[in-house]
């Protein structure tokens, strides 16, 4: 039963953060004149549809996303076919023909509206919560008896400054939290700690171990409690517009290491999604409901990567045309369209295969 509840609830998520996004896509276009085929929620065969004056809204089977069908993406022949229309449509309210600045605002409202969701979830949680919650400085509270820290030396109290890494990285961590996202992209290197201690500043290496409880690497030190800070009113779009911006950051730290190779083994799937959905449900429906804020931002900003497939991406060639003064031949859209299907599902293979090797670890 629990099973079915998780699955019901990831379904809703997906779907929901899928059909904001082509909702914003929608409602921009419209606002341009662009003629819509279909809006609509959920893929696959029809539950239910109804014609507007030009439009055909409708329900899908399955409910696992929804799209925004606007003229000009499809050549005529598959419009005629999928959409069963020989209605022609005037060439100034196809897609290409709008004025370029125009085409960037349609293809930039589904992004916003994935990041207008989030924070108003974020606005939902602090208003809900009171509070809001910051990682303290990287100061020791606790080192573990016999663990890789208390061989190096660190004692509690201890102060990190510095971190240096085998590969030649070296951090300055301003909190505890931004200490341990960023070894967890150097999982089982030998670190160089900077550690102040009366005023003294010492350096030791600690080499973490691997604990096959918690499927990680440990050096077995704790962080001083999380500092908790009271909200009211109006205080709370602030704590959400922090929060949103925190998550942002992170987001972006995570793609710059991914484009030096680094933290490949923790990118996730749909099956990754699906766990993490199955862990924020045991915890209330506010932890379920900050997934779905969290995964809105992702999407948003995964949506802005200059990926052909991606609104990014098609917002990077128009762009491209504005500085040329003229479009793009079909045969170079096509064959970059093509590069870029081929590079996602080799990516969507590569972390499926990282989620279902996690689950039998």
């Amino acid at each position: 039963m629990q099973t079915l509840i998780t699955l019901l609830l990831f379904v809703i998520m997906l779907s929901l953060i899928i059909s904001i996004h082509e909702f914003g896509h929608f409602i921009v276009a419209k606002l341009n004149h662009v003629y819509v085929y279909e809006f609509s929620i959920g893929m696959g065969p029809v539950l239910w549809q109804k014609k507007g004056k030009e439009t055909m809204y409708s329900i899908r089977a399955l409910p696992i996303g929804g799209y925004c069908a606007m003229a000009g993406e499809d050549d005529k022949a598959n419009v005629q076919e999928v959409y069963k229309t020989d209605e022609p449509v005037p060439p100034e309210r196809t897609l290409p023909r709008i004025p370029r600045l125009r085409q960037i605002a349609v293809m930039l409202a589904g992004p916003v509206m994935n990041f207008l969701l989030a924070f108003v979830i974020f606005v939902i949680l602090f208003a809900t919560l009171g509070y809001r919650t910051e990682s303290p400085e990287p100061y020791i509270s606790k080192v573990t008896p016999g663990s890789p820290a208390e061989t190096a030396g660190i004692k509690e109290g201890d102060l990190i400054v510095r971190l240096a890494y085998e590969d030649g990285t070296v951090f300055e961590p301003k909190t505890f939290d931004a200490m341990v996202e960023e070894n967890v992209y150097h999982a089982g290197e030998k670190v160089t700690y900077t550690v102040l201690r009366e005023g003294k500043e010492f350096t030791t290496v600690v080499e973490p171990v691997f604990n096959e409880e918690e499927n990680r690497y440990l050096i077995g030190i704790y962080s001083m409690p999380t500092v908790v800070i009271e909200i009211k009113g109006l205080e709370v779009v602030g704590a959400a517009g922090r929060y949103f911006a925190e998550n942002s950051g992170m987001i972006f730290r995570v793609l710059t290491k991914l484009i030096r190779g680094k933290g490949l083994e923790n990118l996730s799937g749909p099956i990754g999604i699906y766990e993490a959905t199955a862990q924020g449900v045991q915890y209330g429906f506010l932890s379920y409901l900050s997934l779905i804020g969290i995964l809105s931002l992702n999407i948003g900003i995964m949506n802005l990567l200059p990926i052909p497939v991606f609104d990014g991406g098609r917002i990077f060639i128009t762009l491209i045309e504005m500085v040329l003064r003229r479009s793009l031949s079909d045969k170079v859209k096509n064959a970059i369209m093509s590069a870029s299907v081929i590079l996602i599902l080799a990516l969507m293979v590569f972390v499926t295969f990282n989620d279902i090797t996690r689950l039998f670890h």
